[in-house]
């Protein structure tokens, strides 16, 4: 730090004078570049950048999903990846949020027991630009609430996300 301006690191290589007030406070691990956080809340300094960053470090680990609390973040792979299996369906079932990494089934599987809990209706709002992954998203979200039935889940499983035309157009309509 020299006057109010500080020395800093440029990510392509190099340094650059900025003034100090520009300057945002960051963990010291993420320093390192390979701690990233399951949940946004265990950030010790909020801001977009320091969000953005744990969003890249993890996006770069492959874990695309992230908490905010009872919030999920989730970053589009552009991949098939394979988190969404039947270990994955037992692995979050009857668990609360922050038990196990974060998933789009942790969230289905809060919603529905919410549901029979508090015998009210629940519902989860999934949103993002275009190409976000909010049509595989909600498939997902349906795939697990279908595994929670009893009886002929394929059919059921079958049932349920056929409906999912209809409320792609629902939600595409202007």
């Amino acid at each position: 730090i020299t006057g109010d301006k500080v020395k800093v690191k440029k990510h392509g290589g190099g340094e650059e004078n900025v003034p100090l007030i520009k300057v945002l406070p960051a963990h010291r691990e993420q320093d390192l570049k390979d701690v990233s956080y399951d949940d946004i809340t265990q950030l010790m300094y909020l801001h977009a950048a320091s969000l953005l960053n744990n969003l890249k470090l993890r996006y770069q680990k492959k874990a695309i999903y992230t908490y905010i609390a009872h919030i999920l973040i989730a970053v589009n792979p552009f991949e098939r990846l394979d988190y969404f299996g039947d270990r994955e369906l037992k692995q979050y079932k009857g668990k609360s949020i922050g038990l196990e990494p974060p998933h789009v089934y942790a969230i289905s599987d809060n919603a529905f027991r919410q549901m029979k809990n508090q015998v009210k209706n629940q519902a989860i709002v999934v949103s993002g630009e275009s190409g976000a992954g909010k049509t595989e998203t909600a498939k997902l979200i349906m795939k697990y609430l279908a595994s929670l039935g009893e009886g002929d889940m394929g059919r059921l499983e079958q049932i349920i996300l056929d409906g999912n035309p209809i409320l792609e157009a629902v939600g595409n309509a202007k």
